[in-house]
């Protein structure tokens, strides 16, 4: 499943694909619990097959679904007894990915499963080094990496880009499974549109890529908004009533999901005024500066001059790139503009002081010397931003585990036996409401 899906994303033809895969599904329906099977392995199997099911139909947990187009699958995770052999089989793995899927259909966190089994994976986990134990007590490195990849995606929130399924052939697919009429899903294009508005043209090299990046980034905020406020039908209409409004330009600039495509020169120049921000902060933005544009292999001629004035390079960059850069300034050389004020700031005499035209002379002046580097320096500064992070990381003191285990627990923070397990997780009612409190503090 997990073959074909990666397969048809990225165009290669397998001799089978994803939804003749999945109609495999149907013969294997209605899901069964341990208690009606004969081998544990036999229902982590049938269990797992379920996640990934939910994975591929939500680009693994980019998108949330609606639990009426997969009413089988989400009936099946949401029996309580699928939480309690978890925790009864101390399978780390199937809690996580339950908590997981159970997220993606749209379950809250204050929801009693939900807050259960985080509490049951915090609790589990190892205090000496902060993994968690793996199913049987594999020791190889992808088993014990799987574990906390599963423990970490069942503690956190998603933050959904928009709704699954992820293509129409999916969707068309699921519908087609149905006994009552489909859920609205607005659009059907959703998630294709979104993709196919950004998709990287050939040549355009780094700068496509950063566009995508940006403007991805933009279709989750977007997104974000809508599910913090409506329904994926009252977000359609909304983004229905906006394109209406602002008439035909609208839809060159933001697709009907509400993706904003964003230019490269706006994405530059917001890179830049980060950067510029960034060396602002350093102990000495001057000679960090000055050692930066030395190290450029076609770096601008020292002291370059205007109207007989020196021209202060540090401050000329900094403040441009405040703005944004010379593309996101105004041509305009007036003496009240962006040009002539940066000017002033550097202490150029002014057009009339000089008898030239100052702000033109400046902007040329830039656009020759400084302009070409705006990307290198970004890099530079990201790269430095980099390396701040590693050293803090390596400096930061090691914390005391929050989880220390409790009486009747073996190394692992696990119970010994079924029955101790059980009654490790009935704490007096005293207790229950601080463990509440610490599990919404942690989330």
């Amino acid at each position: 499943m997990n073959t074909t899906f990666t397969a048809s994303k990225l165009g290669v033809d397998l001799g089978s694909n994803l939804e003749q895969v999945l109609d495999h599904i149907l013969y294997m329906r209605p899901y069964k619990d341990l208690t009606d099977m004969d081998d544990y392995t036999d229902w982590v199997d049938q269990i797992t097959m379920v996640f990934n099911f939910v994975h591929v139909c939500s680009n693994f947990g980019e998108l949330s679904l609606k639990p009426e187009f997969m009413p089988e699958e989400y009936a099946f995770l949401r029996r309580l007894i699928n939480l309690e052999t978890a925790m009864r089989k101390k399978d780390v793995h199937i809690m996580g990915e339950l908590l997981h899927c159970l997220r993606i259909f749209g379950v809250k966190p204050e929801d009693d499963t939900i807050r259960r089994g985080c509490g049951w994976l915090m609790q589990a986990q190892n205090v000496e080094d902060g993994s968690w134990p793996t199913r049987g007590g594999d020791e190889d490195d992808y088993t014990r990496y799987h574990a906390s990849m599963c423990a970490t995606m069942g503690l956190y929130q998603p933050v959904f880009r928009g709704y699954g399924p992820g293509s129409k052939s999916l969707k068309d697919m699921l519908v087609s499974w149905l006994k009552a009429p489909p859920p609205s899903l607005g659009s059907s294009t959703i998630v294709e549109e979104a993709y196919t508005s950004i998709r990287v043209e050939p040549g355009k090299g780094d700068g496509a890529i950063s566009d995508r990046a940006a403007a991805r980034l933009n279709g989750l905020l977007a997104w974000r908004r809508a599910l913090d406020a409506d329904s994926l039908d009252e977000f359609a209409e909304a983004q229905k009533r906006k394109k209406e409004k602002e008439g035909p330009l609208a839809s060159s600039r933001t697709s009907a999901t509400g993706y904003q495509r964003i230019s490269k020169t706006k994405l530059t120049g917001s890179q830049l005024r980060a950067a510029c921000i960034q060396l602002g902060d350093m102990a000495d933005p001057s000679a960090e500066f000055g050692s930066w544009l030395e190290s450029q292999p076609r770096g601008p001629d020292s002291n370059p001059a205007i109207a007989g004035a020196t021209v202060d390079l540090f401050k000329l960059f900094r403040n441009v790139g405040a703005k944004g850069g010379a593309r996101n300034m105004p041509s305009t050389d007036s003496e009240k503009g962006d040009w002539a004020k940066v000017a002033h700031v550097i202490r150029l005499p002014t057009a009339k002081d000089a008898g030239v035209n100052t702000p033109k002379l400046l902007r040329e002046l830039y656009k020759r010397t400084l302009e070409p580097l705006e990307t290198s320096f970004i890099a530079h500064m990201a790269d430095k931003q980099k390396a701040a992070r590693m050293e803090a990381k390596k400096a930061r003191p090691v914390a005391t585990p929050a989880f220390q285990g409790i009486a009747g627990k073996d190394e692992s923070g696990l119970a010994d036996t079924d029955e101790e397990d059980e009654a490790a997780w009935a704490p007096p009612e005293e207790e229950t409401a601080a463990m509440e409190v610490d599990v919404d503090d942690l989330l």
